[in-house]
């Protein structure tokens, strides 16, 4: 009854998912955008950020060096992580659409 979503905000795939069903199902959201002033760096300390949360599980989306780098942030935090990879992300689709 009292978790909260936190999630980086993208408008599409995974993060889109997360947020519609946390809306229908009345979860609260946090939104962990990159604050793009940073440059590059912004979604790496966006990052930080997501670690400092103290999340209790985390669910990550195989993509680039930035999903990979918030992966290891949370295991090194001792975070339970589930990776839904690229190839499982494609199975899944292919499954949905045939």
């Amino acid at each position: 009854p009292n978790m909260v979503l936190g999630t980086t905000g993208m408008r599409k795939g995974v993060d889109a998912m997360a947020g519609a069903w946390a809306q229908q199902n009345g979860v609260n959201t946090i939104l962990f955008v990159p604050d793009q002033r940073h440059g590059n760096r912004a979604p790496f300390l966006r990052n930080e950020s997501i670690v400092k949360l103290n999340p209790v599980e985390a669910i990550i989306g195989e993509g680039s060096g930035i999903q990979s780098n918030l992966a290891q942030r949370l295991r090194q935090a001792g975070v339970p992580l589930h990776i839904r990879r690229i190839s499982d992300q494609a199975q899944v689709r292919s499954r949905n659409l045939g």
